[in-house]
């Protein structure tokens, strides 16, 4: 039976007790990551979720080893998170890689939509309209073919007038508020499940058409999201192909960002999101100094040279370009 994950709001009077649900004792919480997760909601249940789905998977494997090492793998990039929001993104990825997969045919990805909901725990009475506005195939690597789909979801606020039709004035506006990845085996008919991406925040983000970027380091599934606001913020997702395991492998997109303070000149800082090319490894920043308008940077341009090492974005070189 599919195990569903369930990351429910808790109540804003909800004691320290009642809000740390996770995996291990929160009273006994001593690293920076596990105080994290105890005082999120959100992660401490997805917490507890993956640490019985990793019990299951324990019991019921023929391979304890492999399982484990993978296991502490994962554990070991979770650590290397500083945002509740890529955490919780890591552990719904490994939620989905424990749990027992999600297999739809392909000729209902259209219909996928109801399913995308319940599985990110988007209450369907408090939304008026859920479509599939947008589906397609990403690429293919060896004998495997990458399909998508982008969800329009409509919450029943006053607010929010139109339906997820395509020739509703709001369709496009409404069409990308959720995003589904699946994997197709050889010529088979059905899709599997490998990434999912919604918020019960809906109207935070904005999901657009994963791609398949090749460069210098590899195979890149490159998922891009944008956080409402006017420094359009990336909260994009990075994943790069492993021969080896034949899947995915995520990185780690931001700490080169926290690099970056040491290359800039005194007094000045990054202002707005932060968009690489994949293609190039390259970025392009604009410097702000302090009481900049967010339209105008003042700081020079910062032209930034990337890597890939240690499963993560690292700085190669940096070349300040003053105003």
């Amino acid at each position: 039976m599919q195990i569903i994950i369930l990351l429910f709001m808790l109540s804003f009077f909800a004691s320290p007790h009642e809000a740390s649900a996770a995996g291990f004792d929160c009273n006994k919480a001593t690293t920076k990551i596990e105080k994290t997760i105890c005082k999120d909601p959100y992660l401490s249940e997805a917490d507890e979720r993956l640490s019985v789905l990793y019990k299951l998977a324990l019991n019921k494997t023929k391979d304890k080893e492999s399982l484990v090492q993978s296991q502490k793998k994962w554990l070991k990039r979770r650590n290397a998170e500083n945002f509740s929001e890529y955490l919780l993104k890591s552990y719904k990825d490994r939620i989905l890689e424990l749990d027992d997969p999600i297999i739809i045919p392909i000729s209902s990805i259209q219909s996928s939509g109801e399913g995308f909901l319940k599985r990110n725990d988007i209450e369907r009475v408090d939304i008026s309209d859920c479509r599939v506005s947008e589906s397609g195939i990403i690429g293919g690597i060896d004998n495997r073919t990458f399909h998508f789909a982008l969800y329009c979801i409509i919450p029943d606020f006053a607010s929010e007038e139109g339906n997820c039709n395509t020739t509703s004035r709001n369709a496009v506006h409404y069409g990308k508020r959720g995003l589904s990845v699946f994997v197709q085996d050889g010529t088979s008919k059905e899709l599997k499940l490998i990434l999912d991406r919604g918020s019960f925040d809906i109207g935070l983000y904005t999901y657009h058409k994963p791609e398949i970027v090749p460069n210098a380091f590899g195979k890149f599934l490159y998922i891009p999201i944008e956080l409402d606001g006017t420094g359009h913020g990336n909260e994009s997702d990075y994943y790069i192909w492993d021969n080896e395991l034949r899947g995915w492998k995520p990185l780690n997109s931001t700490r080169w960002l926290e690099d970056l303070s040491k290359y800039l000149p005194p007094g000045t800082f990054v202002g707005s999101g932060v968009w690489p090319n994949i293609l190039s490894m390259t970025a392009e920043i604009y410097l702000s100094r302090k009481n900049d308008p967010n339209c105008c940077p003042s700081g020079g341009i910062a032209l930034v040279k990337l890597k890939v090492k240690d499963d993560r974005f690292q700085i190669d070189s940096v070349k300040i370009n003053k105003n």
